[in-house]
């Protein structure tokens, strides 16, 4: 006893223990969580890919957060775009910890904790340790424009791929969408976007501000000398105005939207001459009237204009976000709404008209736009099908494909041809593009002897960044807690069932240790000290289903035999995650029982539409989820652990987890009947 009593006094905290700042065990609070899954992470020197054109290891974003800059990483929004998110809380998750080594089809090289969830290219995620060669990351790519590419007007701004659409979009553009949506903007705050310090490759939202355009160029005559009026840049400048290939751009680019939209703006200073708006405004009425031909040209312009408009995601974004301001500004603008939708669907001549409506629905144009949604299944499949063959074969080999398509008899893979005529314009080089930004993959994974201290970050909203090595990863799901004065120790698999194993093998178990040097407690059957104890409220938080409900009753087991005071004195608790999830509109709800649930379901109409989300694992909950219902001390449910009858707690823990098997038998039989078998969650 001595011995171990002095191997537990100078055992250091264990490495997987993420421990709050509060040193004061009144206020503190420790999370006993099932699994490793309370948080992966990276070695120190991983790279992270950041939107003001670097990249930057976890170490040094931690000493740049302590410094109090602002860094942001490039996300993959749940939308399925790509967008950007401030890092929040760099730092130090696990010490001594074991990693992996995980080599990417590009060369590159992660090394990671074990449990460390990679996205997918669908948007799932899957542990590190689980990958394989088969599954298709969620890559990030990176290029500097050029106006020698198609459609590129602008030199010299970094671009990054756009998984959703398989396109490039301006970084800066996706950092303004991010202002716009985070309201650092005014409503009309102008069309042109400004890098403060005027490097254009650093696109952290911070460094974006809105401006007019008479605005924006007049400051950037006011600052020529950082601009145009560096030496480098006039004597390139005068090389290229020299150029035949010059000149035949600047012909072409009279036709661009940029100048076209420089135009517009002089046309308007013009129109604010009424003289000149009055005689014009006859004109035009004059002309418009008498020319049939010019009308009918006019409203088909109109109308690809508006399509084209429309098909681009950042323009619906930002109508999205100008529709959310109208009615966080106008709250009573969404019931009144809402008390109208109500009214109109308990008409029941209203519901017949929707019935005829919808018969009729199916005209031309709709089965038209049905084929549409079929023939992004097409671009999806062959676009993946592609990758495959560029991946096996080492290029994009299209004999290879030809003959996969054959031997398949998959007509919904398309021919090389019709896909590039079809979502290219008939450009085979962006096809090829595209199939080469589909995904990254694994080449191999290896497990490292070197044990490391490893980092992570926070990314809220999204919960997911960027690595400078081309993949997607979760962030820790350690944002779910107040690391004031919460922290979690995360234990691996079902610990020993100290009913059965003697003291010598107790302390030689890994788990059993980290619980007992977290805690702060001393040898088995000594003294219980409450000064000792880190701790005031000791948490247990495993999955609600059969395997969580043998963790917990483990854990019960082990604080009742080891040292019952902690129950006795009220220090233990049971953590209560719900089980459901239920969702209506825009609405949810957060269920703790079947009862529960069914009840909420019953307060909605006899045809309302919802659906139902079933927590089976503390996993399946996005760090939010699990803030809001189970950790934040304003809103969650924990219930202690008490003893009513100790003498009767003995002997029930004695027949259930003892190594006696008859009086296990005989307690089953004699209660086994009592039980609502149908309640059981198997």
């Amino acid at each position: 006893l001595v011995r171990r009593k002095s191997v537990l006094e100078s055992s250091t905290l264990p490495g997987k223990l993420a421990d709050c700042s509060s040193k004061d065990p009144s206020e503190s609070e420790i999370f006993i969580v099932e699994g490793d899954s309370a948080g992966g992470c990276f070695v120190g020197d991983t790279l992270v890919a950041l939107t003001d054109g670097r990249s930057l290891s976890f170490k040094d974003l931690v000493s740049e957060d302590l410094q109090g800059k602002e860094n942001f990483c490039y996300t993959i929004r749940h939308d399925g775009t790509v967008g950007v998110e401030k890092i929040l809380h760099p730092r130090i998750t696990k010490q001594n910890a074991e990693v992996i080594k995980v080599t990417l089809d590009n060369g590159e090289v992660i090394l990671c904790t074990p449990d460390h969830k990679f996205m997918l290219r669908d948007g799932s995620y899957r542990a590190a340790a689980e990958l394989t060669p088969d599954d298709s990351l969620m890559p990030l790519y990176r290029k500097i424009s050029s106006t020698k590419d198609s459609g590129i007007t602008i030199d010299g701004y970094e671009m990054v791929w756009n998984p959703r659409s398989d396109s490039w979009l301006f970084t800066h553009l996706i950092a303004d969408w991010h202002n716009r949506w985070q309201e650092r903007y005014a409503a009309q705050p102008g069309e042109h976007c400004h890098h403060i310090d005027f490097n254009k490759l650093n696109n952290n939202p911070s460094n974006l501000q809105r401006l007019l355009a008479s605005e924006h160029l007049e400051l950037h005559r006011q600052h020529i000398s950082k601009t145009l009026h560096r030496p480098d840049v006039i004597e390139k400048c005068r090389q290229i105005h020299q150029s035949d290939e010059f000149r035949q751009k600047m012909s072409l680019r009279m036709k661009e939207p940029i100048t076209r939209s420089i135009l517009s703006q002089n046309a308007k200073a013009q129109w604010e001459d009424e003289a000149y708006k009055s005689y014009m405004k006859d004109k035009w009425q004059n002309f418009y009237q008498t020319n049939e031909e010019y009308r009918q040209q006019n409203a088909a312009q109109l109308d690809q204009a508006q399509q084209e408009y429309w098909s681009d995601g950042n323009n619906r974004l930002s109508q999205s976000a100008r529709v959310k301001q109208h009615f966080q500004d106008n709250p009573q603008a969404r019931v009144s709404h809402s008390q109208s939708a109500k009214q109109q669907w308990e008409n029941p001549e209203l519901l017949a008209w929707r019935s005829d409506k919808t018969k009729a629905q199916w005209t031309d144009d709709f089965r038209t736009q049905r084929k549409a949604a079929l023939a992004a299944t097409y671009y999806r499949k062959t676009l993946s099908a592609l990758k495959q063959i560029e991946i096996d074969q080492g290029g994009l080999d299209l004999d290879a494909y030809r003959s996969y398509r054959l031997q398949t008899k998959d007509k919904s893979l398309l021919r090389f041809d019709t896909f590039c005529d079809r979502y290219f314009g008939g450009d085979k080089f962006q096809a090829e593009e595209a199939v080469t930004n589909y995904n990254h993959r694994i080449v191999s994974i290896e497990q490292l002897e070197e044990r490391y201290d490893v980092y992570d970050i926070e990314v809220p909203n999204t919960h997911n960044f960027a690595l400078a090595s081309g993949a997607f990863v979760h962030n820790s799901a350690k944002q779910g807690r107040d690391r004031r004065f919460q922290a979690i120790l995360p234990l691996r698999g079902k610990i020993l069932n100290i009913e059965k194993t003697e003291d010598s093998k107790i302390y030689k178990n890994t788990e059993i240790q980290a619980l007992i040097t977290a805690l702060g407690l001393g040898v088995r059957g000594e003294e219980f000290k409450a000064s000792q104890l880190r701790y005031h409220r000791i948490c247990l938080m495993t999955d609600a289903d059969v395997d969580g409900a043998h963790i917990r009753t483990l854990l019960l087991t082990f604080f009742y035999r080891y040292q019952r005071a902690l129950i006795e004195e009220g220090y233990i608790y049971i953590a209560c995650p719900p089980l459901y999830k239920l969702e209506r509109g825009r609405n949810h709800y957060y269920c703790y029982s079947e009862r529960e649930l069914k009840q909420k379901i019953a307060d909605f109409p006899a045809n309302a539409n919802y659906t139902i989300q079933r927590f089976k694992g503390l996993g399946e909950m996005m760090p939010q989820q699990l803030w809001e219902t189970t950790m934040n001390r304003e809103t969650r449910t924990l219930k202690r652990v008490e003893i009513q009858d100790a003498a009767e707690a003995d002997r029930i823990f004695s027949i259930l987890m003892g190594d006696r098997v008859p009086p296990r038998r005989a307690f089953i039989e004699a209660y086994g009947s009592k039980l609502n078998m149908m309640d059981l969650d198997i």
